[in-house]
């Protein structure tokens, strides 16, 4: 038995089943393999896609996740719906979701000056688990920001890069000299 004590008898008592499959035996867990592989197949595409680099695939995974969400599905009673609608009880809606990695502008409320610019490029990184709000990493601040108030470009993608030379830092590559300009 792997569970032992009050957790046994409680599962007893509700008729849970408890098995096991052997370690590093993927074929004993086919189904949740298989879902593994989806999932990571789906976070290295849109890594690649972004241009993002490995340090980002927290990101991407939850991205890829929370898109998967809206893929109808067919359930083991048969019926077709999609994860989203039967955790929450509403329908997803995929017109707002953005590609992983896009730019963004993310308002600032706190300029130094009137004539300031109030928005910032920032890279997406998805929506934000606690609020209905973005999850936005500004590179020249080397931060994560968090906001509602984002203006995003979805087709355009810069990615990050290390720079050459100088100080390790990440940089979007809208801010190195000599790449295509923004829109």
């Amino acid at each position: 038995d792997l569970i032992k004590g009050r957790a046994a008898e409680v599962m007893q008592k509700h008729g849970v089943y408890q098995s096991s499959c052997a370690p590093y035996d993927p074929k004993g867990n086919g189904k949740r393999e298989r879902s593994w592989q989806t999932q990571a197949n789906d976070t290295t595409k849109a890594l690649h896609a972004a241009k993002l680099p490995d340090a980002f695939w927290w990101y991407a995974w939850r991205d890829a996740e929370r898109k998967s969400y809206c893929i109808p599905r067919k359930y083991a009673d048969g019926t077709w719906s999609v994860p989203w609608l039967k955790a929450t009880g509403r329908r997803p809606n995929a017109l707002v979701e953005v590609p992983l990695g896009c730019l963004g502008y993310v308002k600032l409320y706190d300029p130094s000056s009137k004539t300031a610019a109030k928005g910032v490029r920032c890279i997406c990184l998805g929506r934000c688990d606690t609020q209905p709000a973005w999850m936005i990493w500004d590179p020249k601040a080397c931060r994560m920001r968090i906001s509602p108030h984002v203006h995003f470009v979805p087709g355009y993608c810069p990615g990050l890069k290390h720079p050459q030379g100088g100080e390790e830092e990440i940089v979007p590559y809208f801010a190195s000299v000599g790449t295509k300009a923004i829109p």
